[in-house]
């Protein structure tokens, strides 16, 4: 087996276990799960408010549905750098906010700032800030997190 199959193989491992979460989650707090009706329906097709790296047109598309609070998505983020720098031009990857405020405090909060970062152009150096700090805010409260965020917006020259 050659690497770019390896990778492969490690992004479909991932997708899956993510995938499991996610819709276990959801099937545990959607009303229409609850109630037994209804369904997930499509993904929607990425457009310009996604947030993409990689070629646009690249005819693979990895979507994440995250939340920057998540100890599983911190853990694989170095993945998918690693994935990106090696398929870059065959990939593209698209990270939308899937913030789990009833089990992560600071989840929307985290999405806020990236999302803030993104709009002055630095959404991507603050999602990688965001994941690879995420032991140092994770735990704190809402306002040391927010303190903690500001900080990381001026180290981006935001």
């Amino acid at each position: 087996m050659n690497a770019k199959s390896t990778a492969i193989w490690i992004v479909v491992a991932v997708a899956v276990l993510g995938g499991i979460y996610g819709l276990t989650y959801l099937a545990q707090t959607s009303p229409t799960a609850q109630s037994g009706s209804g369904n997930l329906g499509p993904i929607p097709p990425v457009t310009a408010s996604d947030w993409v790296l990689g070629d646009p047109q690249a005819s693979t598309t990895l979507i994440e549905y995250g939340d920057f609070e998540c100890p599983v998505c911190s853990e694989y983020a170095p993945l998918i750098s690693q994935i990106m720098q090696q398929f870059g031009g065959e990939v593209r990857f698209v990270y939308r906010f899937f913030p789990l405020e009833s089990i992560h405090p600071n989840a929307a909060v985290s999405a806020a700032a990236a999302q803030a970062a993104g709009e002055q152009g630095k959404f991507w150096e603050m999602h990688d800030l965001l994941f690879k700090n995420q032991n140092d805010w994770a735990a704190l409260g809402q306002t040391d997190a927010e303190n903690i965020f500001q900080g990381y917006a001026r180290t981006l020259g935001l």
